[in-house]
Parts: C-alpha cells; sequence; structure tokens
C-alpha cells in the first residue's frame, strides 16, 4: 500500500468565509486540478505536485491539510480524538498565532519514494532526533506582538548539548 505523506494542517481565524469561498470556485473555473467536494476542496497534486491538498471551510476556519479524513469526515473535530483541552484553551487565549507540531511523528512517516537517495539518507539520521514545536503568540498591540517557540525533545539523551552535537554531527556526515 502506498503510504501517505504526514499529516499537516495550517488553520486561519476568519469572519468572511464567503471571500474565500468565491476566491475557491473562481479558480476551479481556471483549472480542473481544483474542485468542490460539497463540504472541502481539493486541489489535485497540491503538496509537492504528489499529494492532494484540501481545503476546508468551516466553523469561521479556512484549514489548508493534507489530512483526507479531517477533510471528509472530522471537518467539525475529532471528538475524543481532538486535541487536548489545555491545547485548545492555550491557543484560544493566546494570541494572532498558535502552532503546535509533532516533528518525530512527520520525520518517521515521509515516504522514501518521492525523495532522492541523498535526502534519505539525511532523514533518516534526523529520524529519532526530533521532537515537538509550539510556537504562540500575545494578543498583537500598536507596539508589537511577542512570539513565543518552545521545543522539547524526549529523547535518550543525558542533555540538550548532547543532543544538538548529535544531530549537528549527523548533519555533517551526511554533507560529505
Amino acid at each position: 500500500a502506498e503510504e501517505d505523506m504526514p499529516i499537516f494542517a495550517f488553520g486561519l481565524s476568519t469572519d468572511r468565509s464567503d471571500i474565500a469561498e468565491r476566491i475557491l470556485k473562481h479558480i476551479s473555473r481556471l483549472t480542473e486540478t481544483c474542485h468542490n467536494e460539497g463540504n472541502y476542496w481539493v486541489i489535485d497534486n497540491g503538496v509537492l505536485n504528489a499529494a492532494p491538498l484540501y481545503i476546508i471551510i468551516n466553523n469561521g476556519l479556512f484549514i489548508y491539510t493534507n489530512d483526507e479524513t479531517l477533510a471528509k469526515f472530522n471537518s467539525n473535530g475529532y471528538g475524543s480524538n481532538a486535541l487536548p483541552k489545555s491545547k485548545v484553551k492555550k491557543a484560544i487565549k493566546g494570541g494572532a498565532v498558535y502552532g503546535y507540531a509533532d516533528l518525530g511523528r512527520a520525520m518517521n512517516n515521509l515516504p522514501h519514494e518521492i525523495f532522492n537517495t541523498q535526502e534519505n539518507e539525511l532523514i533518516d539520521l534526523i529520524r529519532g532526533k526530533t521532537g515537538k514545536i509550539e510556537l504562540t503568540s500575545s494578543k498583537a498591540t500598536l507596539k508589537g506582538t511577542t512570539f513565543d517557540l518552545t521545543y522539547h525533545f524526549d529523547g535518550d539523551y543525558e542533555n540538550s548539548g548532547t543532543y544538538i552535537l548529535d544531530l549537528i554531527n549527523s548533519l555533517y556526515i551526511i554533507s560529505k
């Protein structure tokens, strides 16, 4: 069976989802690669010219994802498999931006066939040496917005210095 690309989802909050709908309708008239599937839109080969990109416009959210299950069956949420309430509260309480990515899970699910040999060697060296990233922002003011980027690594290293040195060493070896 063909492996799926790692799941990603990028969402924007909007009070004017009608504008996004109009843009997508116009694009779909220009090209057959963009089409409406009822509750979501699909751009064929929209991810790396190899996988479909799904666009969901629902409940004041405009979501880009390669997660077919999210688009087809879970555009209103995942129920018991939803994000933990603590993460949802953090996203709502924050400012303009909230992002969370499990890079370790994504790296482990990258399909080998879309990369060349050298790229696959690099990916194999990085597997098991990545963690979770969380990006938050404060509420925007006239003076600016504060962004915080937190990185958590749950590996078998004694300290973060050993982890970083091992990652740098892996990148150095593959670049030779």
